[in-house]
Parts: structure tokens; sequence; C-alpha cells
């Protein structure tokens, strides 16, 4: 069940970079994607955490844990053109039999992690057209069945705008309508333990956004 619920959201993923990609052909940048300027940003995700990443094998699915939607509440604000800052709060639980950074989990573990990132887009800084992909680093704290630890973030992300969908596209310069300011959001995420104990883990995110 689990290995089909992964290549679902795998499969979900692809199809979602498709449609956006084929629908999006005269797609405006992100400078002339609203009228007015939002500076907030609001997310309801699907979190995922590996703490027995395997690097010969990024597609490994063996030691993925996962909490259902939605499992990560963020919210960003713009700093400056390109740079926003973000604080994000996920849930998680390890699987009895789970590795955890090369120990077998013997029980159900609870994770939750707070994390204090910043995201510099590509996107706006190239202007480039029918997804928003970013660059984001920064810290966290993760609590892994009670103790707690400090933790070095980064990685990358993608951001896909309903607003440029052609379907809605036509309609932006009337008005700013609420459906076009929600979007759909992929991340991934390393996350070192500071503290060189157990922890370190890699996360991948999915989910919703609304802008306002």
């Amino acid at each position: 069940m689990k290995q089909k619920t992964f290549s679902t959201l795998k499969l979900t993923i692809a199809a979602l970079i498709f449609t956006f990609g084929v629908s999006s052909q005269a797609q405006t940048t992100k400078e002339k994607r609203f009228i007015n300027d939002y500076k907030w940003k609001v997310s309801l995700q699907m979190n995922i955490m590996d703490f027995g990443f395997d690097k010969d094998d990024p597609t490994n699915t063996e030691n993925w844990n996962m909490l259902s939607f939605p499992s990560r509440v963020a919210i960003e604000t713009n700093i400056v053109n390109h740079l926003s800052a973000e604080l994000a709060v996920a849930m998680n639980k390890i699987e009895e039999g789970h590795m955890v950074n090369g120990q077998i989990a013997n029980k159900d573990l609870d994770v939750i992690a707070v994390d204090a990132n910043f995201k510099y887009s590509l996107g706006g800084l190239f202007n480039i057209p029918i997804v928003d992909p970013y660059i984001a680093t920064g810290a966290g704290y993760l609590q892994l069945d009670g103790t707690s630890n400090a933790t070095f973030n980064y990685g990358g992300g993608i951001n896909f705008w309903l607003a440029d969908l052609a379907f809605l596209r036509d309609y932006r310069y009337m008005r700013d309508r609420r459906i076009s300011r929600f979007g759909l959001n992929v991340e991934v995420m390393g996350k070192k333990n500071l503290n060189d104990g157990p922890g370190s883990n890699m996360q991948v995110a999915a989910g919703v956004f609304y802008m306002f």
C-alpha cells in the first residue's frame, strides 16, 4: 500500500508539471502575474521525512515517513525583490523498523520540526515563465522522540501559479480573483543535525498556497 501511495505521489507531481507547462505557453512573468502586490503567502502541505536517505539511490522510498495532509503549515513574506522569509511547522512519525541515521527504530517515533528559512526566487530573478523555481536555506529545531536538535537547512523547490493557467490568465487584468492567488508547491530540503546525533533527514513537502 505504501509503495502504491508513493508511486501515486510521483505520478501526481509529474502530471502537475506537464499540465502547467502545456497550459501556460503564453504565460506572463512573475512581475505581470497580479495587479496588486501580495506580500504574504500561507501554505498547507503534506511532508515526507527520510532519516535513512540513500545517496546512491535517491529514489529509494523504503524509509519514507509521512502523515496525512496537512502535516506542514508555513507562513511566508517578501523581504525584498526575489527574497522571502518563511516560518514553518511540520509533524511526522517515524515508523517502527525504519532507519534513523544508521539505526533501526524499535518503536514509532514522533517528530516535530520548526524551521525558519530564506528563499530566493530564480523565477523572479531571470523572469522564468511557467514555473517559479527557488533555492532555500535556513535553520531549524527538530524534536525527535523527545530530544531537541538544531538543524541547518538547504534545498529548493518550485511554485506553480494557478494565475498562469490559460483559462484564468485572460481575466487577470480585470481583477485579482481569489482563485488566481492559489498555487501549488513542491519542495525538497536537506536538514543536517548540528549536534552530529540522530535527526539529519531529507524532507519533501508538497501542497497548496494562497497569496494575500
